[in-house]
């Protein structure tokens, strides 16, 4: 039995309760406060997220009863907590609301997501005119996207779904990445505490030479990590999509959103870029491995 961890209410983050997913019905196994406070859209929502992970483990090769989703108040998409044997995956409850929001059937809903479309779809998919395009932009249309997106980019397809789940688990989870993390991880944390000392105790004779190989075991070990993850992040994007259309389908139209916002947000504020968070890529270079 699959169990989902999720926010008993999900638009009122507050109370938490526990779901646990079989092969009956979501509702089945809600306890009676879950099941109080869940609308019919809701309880819909999550049975589509089990399913979906469920196809997602079957394409990975995994037993999907070792594979927990754990939902949470904001945070990133999704984050990957275990190994081949057993997982974990943190599931923002702003992707759960989004497939609330995407299957509702208000009129307000549906007009903004069609305008969302609207602008992905008339924006270029070769990532090189895609940038010239976003390059182009007035301040004002900028802006304009920025508040389309924050409404709209968790609104996620059921192909962009299961590219994040198989992404964590085809890539991450079956080649034990967070395993290999900590152990360089580990072996960067113990020479930054072997060098603190070494430089605390040199002679002021010998101070500019260990503090030289100090700062240089520091800077090498960091650099080693940050490509070792941004290795992983590659790597698990084409573990996901391999001989897998659907997987594909979602991951291309996930990373050029995650490009044009990226884009935008670097015009917006020249400083922002998202190379440097946790040493993962630009959604940019993912993009365009996976087009090409």
């Amino acid at each position: 039995m699959q169990t989902i961890n999720h926010l008993s209410n999900i638009k009122d983050t507050v109370q938490y309760g526990w779901i646990s997913l079989g092969p009956e019905s979501a509702s089945s196994y809600m306890t009676k406060n879950s099941a109080d406070s869940l609308s019919v859209v809701e309880k819909i929502a999550l049975e589509r997220l089990e399913q979906l992970k469920a196809e997602a483990c079957e394409k990975s090769g995994i037993n999907g009863d070792t594979v927990n989703i754990n939902i949470h108040k904001a945070g990133s998409i999704a984050l990957n907590y275990g190994n081949s044997k057993r997982t974990v995956l943190d599931i923002t409850d702003r992707l759960l609301q989004g497939m609330v929001d995407r299957k509702s059937e208000g009129v307000i809903n549906s007009l903004y997501q069609k305008s969302y479309r609207k602008k992905i779809d008339a924006l270029p998919d070769d990532p090189a005119e895609l940038q010239k395009r976003l390059n182009l932009l007035k301040k004002k249309e900028m802006y304009e996207w920025v508040g389309l997106d924050l409404k709209c980019n968790l609104w996620l397809s059921d192909e962009e779904i299961y590219f994040i789940l198989k992404h964590e688990l085809a890539g991450h989870s079956i080649h034990n990445d967070n395993l290999k993390r900590f152990g360089l991880t580990a072996i960067a944390t113990v020479i930054n505490f072997v060098s603190l000392p070494l430089l605390l105790d040199a002679s002021s004779e010998y101070l500019f030479v260990v503090g030289a190989l100090c700062i240089g075991a520091f800077a090498i070990t960091k650099l080693a990590v940050e490509r070792m993850i941004n290795g992983q992040e590659y790597a698990a994007d084409l573990a996901a999509v391999k001989d897998d259309p659907k997987a594909l389908e979602g991951g291309l139209r996930f990373l050029k959103k995650g490009m044009i916002r990226e884009g935008i947000k670097n015009r917006l504020n020249p400083t922002f870029t998202l190379s440097s968070y946790f040493g993962h890529p630009t959604y940019r270079d993912r993009y365009t491995q996976l087009l090409f």
